[in-house]
């Protein structure tokens, strides 16, 4: 008895993907900044910028491909839906309710796409 495997998925859907995903950080770190803007004077001057300057430095330092203290590879896709939610928190506090909406379920069918993926295509695996 001869194990099949799991047929790799098309490059297109990948890619695909992984530009929907390069979008939503995009998304994120300009909600983290948003939201920072919104908060009462004077703080929203310095929350409005060093909040999402801590968001890209822990991104690039934890999640990013080639970061350099990077998290177990399943433990990615859980803590960058984690902080996409907050991002989608962060939008709906400042009134903007539904692009907050928009940015969780796309965050979420990014996710569990993105782990599809990586569960079918052994390219994207952690040796």
């Amino acid at each position: 008895m001869s194990r099949r495997r799991a047929a790799s998925p098309p490059a297109f859907l990948t890619g695909v993907n992984l530009s929907v995903s390069f979008l939503l950080e995009v998304v994120m770190v300009a909600a983290f900044s948003f939201w920072g803007f919104k908060v009462p004077p004077p703080w929203n001057i310095i929350v409005g910028i060093s909040l999402p300057v801590a968001v890209v430095v822990v991104w690039s330092l934890l999640l990013a491909p080639r970061a350099l203290y990077r998290i177990p590879l399943p433990l990615v896709a859980p803590a960058a839906l984690l902080i996409f939610l907050l991002a989608a928190l962060a939008l709906a506090d400042a009134g903007l309710q539904t692009p907050a909406v928009v940015l969780a379920v796309v965050s979420a069918v990014n996710a569990g796409l993105g782990l599809s993926i990586q569960r079918r295509a052994p390219e994207f695996r952690s040796t």
